[in-house]
């Protein structure tokens, strides 16, 4: 029985010589004649869409591009030239994007409601930086330290508020900016020193409140 695989392996320096001088001479003759390379370049085009939108082939594709989107996620190289590939076809394709984006929001509404609903209920910290973030950008303020400090002075308090001292569990302290930032100037670097984690009921006590002593008996 013919073993069409071993047979490869035994030709493989025999079939890359042959295909690398085929593949030279059909790129010569398709360079002379701009007819047949028109003719070429629309039956790729075809066989590409005809693929792409076959489902089958649609899975093995986001299957691998999941693949290698693990693989390389971290990687400065990949990111950097994902970035650029992003920003270029934004620019070539601004319109045809909108236009699906404006259409996938019409038309799942209720999903991306639920969707964001379930993300903040999963990552609250990530919600309410955003909320602080905004709020910095209103009042021009800057904000330098990171979550990694900001998780590390809420797991410092072992979930007591640090002002009314009542165990009120980790999950439902808030930031609060000791110099309020309603009376903050404009520019002020806010750091990890700068900020506390309390109890949401202290901290609307504290409201605008400049405290020097944050203990209250």
């Amino acid at each position: 029985m013919f073993d069409k695989k071993k047979w490869y392996e035994e030709h493989k320096e025999h079939n890359k010589e042959y295909f690398k001088k085929y593949n030279k001479e059909r790129h010569q003759k398709l360079k002379n004649n701009p007819e047949a390379k028109r003719k070429r370049k629309e039956t790729r085009k075809e066989a590409d869409i005809k693929y792409r939108h076959n489902p089958k082939h649609k899975r093995e594709k986001r299957k691998w591009d999941k693949k290698y989107w693990q693989k390389n996620r971290r990687d400065s190289e990949y990111k950097r030239k994902k970035k650029e590939y992003n920003k270029k076809r934004r620019e070539k394709y601004k319109d045809k994007l909108d236009e699906q984006c404006k259409r996938y929001r019409d038309n799942n509404k209720d999903k991306r409601r639920e969707t964001r609903k379930n993300y903040a209920k999963k990552h609250p910290e990530v919600i309410r930086k955003h909320c602080r973030k905004r709020r910095a950008m209103k009042n021009n303020i800057i904000e330098t330290f990171s979550d990694k400090e900001w998780l590390q002075a809420l797991k410092n308090t072992f979930g007591v508020c640090p002002r009314c001292n009542k165990y009120v569990g980790i999950s439902k302290l808030s930031l609060d900016h000791t110099h309020p930032i309603s009376k903050a100037v404009q520019g002020q670097i806010y750091t990890i020193d700068d900020v506390q984690p309390l109890c949401n009921s202290c901290n609307s006590k504290k409201n605008n409140k400049i405290e020097n002593n944050m203990e209250v008996k």
